[in-house]
C-alpha cells in the first residue's frame, strides 16, 4: 500500500504574500487593459449573428496571424470577456528586461526551436480549468503582414484536448490614439477531428490548411459587412 503524502500548509506570512501578488497582478493587468483600449481603440468584428455566442460558450483554441509583439495582449484585452492565456515563444519570455512584464501578464512560454510536447500538456491543463489558448500558428511574426503558412501544433492541441479552433485576423494597426483603429474578424469556430483519429499526419495537416484558409478569408472580411462589436 502507498503511503500518503502530506504536503504542508501555506503558512500566514506565505498565504499573506500569495494575497497581495494576486491583487497587484490583477491590477495591473486591469491598467494595462484600460491604457490599451484608451490607445488603440480596438474593434472586433464576428462574421455572422451567431459567432460571437458560439465562441464565447466553451474554452478554445484561439489562432491569429502575427505581426507584432503587441498582438497578444490586444487580442486578449479585446477578448477580455473570456479567460485567454497567450502562448509566447520561451526566448522572448526570458530575454533579459521583459521576463518580469511577461510574469505579470496572462502569458506561456513555449519551446519554439526544439522539439517538445510539454506545452501541449500545460496546455490541456488551462482548458480543462476553462481558459482558452491564443497561438500564432505562423510561429513568428511576418514583416511585410502577409500570412505565413501555418504548423500544425495547434491543430495537435486542439484535437488532444477535444476543442474547437476560433480563426481570428487582425490588421495590425497600432496608431496611438490617432489614426486607424486596431480591428479584428473572428470567424465561426472550426471542428477539429478529436484523437485519436484527429492525431493522424494526414488529417492533421490538411485541417491545418483548412484553418489557413479560413485565416485568409477572414483577412478579407475586415474589409466587408461583419457585425461589429467595439470592445
Amino acid at each position: 500500500m502507498r503511503p500518503s503524502v502530506q504536503t504542508e500548509k501555506p503558512t500566514f506570512p506565505q498565504r499573506l504574500k500569495a494575497f497581495f501578488r494576486a491583487k497587484f497582478i490583477a491590477a495591473f493587468q486591469a491598467v494595462c487593459r484600460f491604457l490599451i483600449v484608451i490607445m488603440y481603440r480596438p474593434q472586433i468584428r464576428y462574421t455572422g449573428p451567431d459567432t460571437r455566442r458560439a465562441v464565447m460558450a466553451d474554452p478554445c483554441v484561439l489562432i491569429c496571424n502575427h505581426i507584432s509583439p503587441m498582438d497578444a495582449s490586444v487580442i486578449h484585452t479585446a477578448l477580455r470577456r473570456k479567460r485567454v492565456i497567450c502562448l509566447v515563444a520561451r526566448d522572448l519570455y526570458e530575454r533579459q528586461g521583459a521576463h518580469l512584464l511577461w510574469r505579470l501578464l496572462p502569458m506561456h512560454p513555449i519551446e519554439r526551436h526544439r522539439a517538445s510536447v510539454t506545452w501541449i500538456h500545460d496546455c490541456k491543463r488551462f482548458l480543462a480549468e476553462g481558459r482558452s489558448v491564443l497561438i500564432f500558428p505562423e510561429g513568428h511574426r511576418t514583416e511585410d503582414g502577409a500570412i505565413q503558412r501555418f504548423k500544425p501544433g495547434f491543430a495537435m492541441l486542439a484535437a488532444s484536448a477535444k476543442v474547437n479552433v476560433v480563426p481570428i485576423c487582425h490588421n495590425g494597426q497600432y496608431n496611438i490614439v490617432f489614426g486607424k483603429r486596431f480591428r479584428m474578424v473572428v470567424g465561426d469556430p472550426i471542428r477539429i477531428t478529436p484523437a485519436p483519429a484527429g492525431l493522424r499526419d494526414t488529417l492533421l495537416m490538411d485541417e491545418c490548411e483548412e484553418a489557413y484558409r479560413v485565416v485568409k478569408q477572414l483577412e478579407l472580411a475586415l474589409q466587408g459587412n461583419a457585425q461589429e462589436v467595439t470592445a
